[in-house]
């Protein structure tokens, strides 16, 4: 169940980063 977790998290992390990194770019 942690591990899985662990996982979920990171791949939320990764996307909000990725959102956030494409919201902040210049067009």
């Amino acid at each position: 169940m942690g591990r899985t977790n662990i996982i979920i998290m990171s791949v939320l992390l990764k996307f909000l980063y990725l959102l956030k990194k494409l919201i902040t770019a210049p067009i």
